[in-house]
């Protein structure tokens, strides 16, 4: 069973910084693998049912889930796979942002939080946030520029 998928646009869900004058140019093609695809379909990271929020005026997917593991395992097939999703889409890792090595555009951030409360099996849980460019053939420029307001909102730049 796939995430939950609301369409919700909330005024004042998300506090926008000031705009960014950064040039930011995406194609108008999809990425080969959405980093939030990829995390869902991770059946060994993942074993929650994770919860996708997608906001099309805001050009972005806001998600979340739980991981339970071992601090070490899950902190690494993590950053693997973050990694490896970043590639795939023609970009590098800086820091939790995946950037366009061609635009320099943010393409994902993805936070895993620290360890604090423990699973059923006794394991660590941990949840990660992902704000990811919304996937899709048809975004107008309005929609790139309100993304890059929102990443400049949560750290990139």
């Amino acid at each position: 069973m796939k995430s939950i998928v609301s369409y919700l646009v909330k005024a004042g869900l998300l506090t926008m910084a000031c705009a960014s004058s950064a040039a930011y140019a995406v194609e108008n093609n999809p990425a080969p693998m959405s980093f939030v695809r990829a995390i869902e379909s991770d059946t060994q990271l993942v074993q929650h049912q994770g919860l996708a929020i997608y906001h099309p005026t805001l050009g972005f997917v806001n998600y979340e889930t739980t991981l339970c593991g071992t601090k070490e395992k899950t902190e690494q097939a993590f950053k693997q796979l973050v990694t490896s999703v970043c590639s795939q889409q023609q970009g590098r890792v800086e820091s939790n942002w995946c950037i366009d090595t061609k635009s320099n555009g943010p393409l994902f951030n993805a936070e895993l939080g620290s360890f604090v409360m423990t699973c059923q099996d006794g394991e660590y849980s941990s949840i990660i946030h992902v704000l990811e460019a919304l996937p899709s053939v048809k975004i107008s420029a309005e929609q790139r520029n309100n993304w890059l307001q929102v990443a400049t909102s949560f750290g990139y730049l």
